[in-house]
């Protein structure tokens, strides 16, 4: 089968897109990136499936590793958007990706959202990104 065969190439393309964009992310890289995933999908007749299931267990090690860099635990604008350009490199819908958020950010951003409600219990205008 061509997983087992081919499987080492993908896993290989996606472990640098990983480790590349989470180091060093540029918009460019991410494109580059994607390309070599394409490649490596398109000359082993590779599914899109079987690059979901691998880019799944890729991208959590990728919000691990932007967990640790983050101020606060919380991710930069720019590590959102090297969080996301994995996403879509991977074929992961946003929904896939709620467990490695949770495992990661989820106890910052539930207290952010506590304190930015007070006791009220209402996330007040102020606090509430535009």
């Amino acid at each position: 089968e061509a997983r087992s065969a081919f499987g080492p190439e993908l896993q290989k393309a996606c472990l640098a897109a990983c480790d590349e964009i989470v180091r060093d992310f540029t918009p460019e890289l991410a494109k580059n990136m994607a390309k070599q995933i394409n490649d490596v999908m398109k000359n082993y007749k590779l599914s899109e499936d079987y690059l979901r299931e691998q880019g799944a267990s890729y991208y959590a090690k990728a919000v691990s590793q932007i967990s640790d860099k983050s101020p606060a635990g919380i991710p930069t604008d720019e590590m959102t958007e090297a969080l996301n350009s994995l996403r879509e490199m991977y074929g992961l819908e946003k929904e896939d990706t709620y467990p490695a958020h949770m495992e990661y950010f989820g106890a910052v951003y539930k207290k952010s959202i506590l304190e930015s409600m007070g006791s009220t219990g209402v996330i007040r205008p102020e606090f509430r990104k535009g």
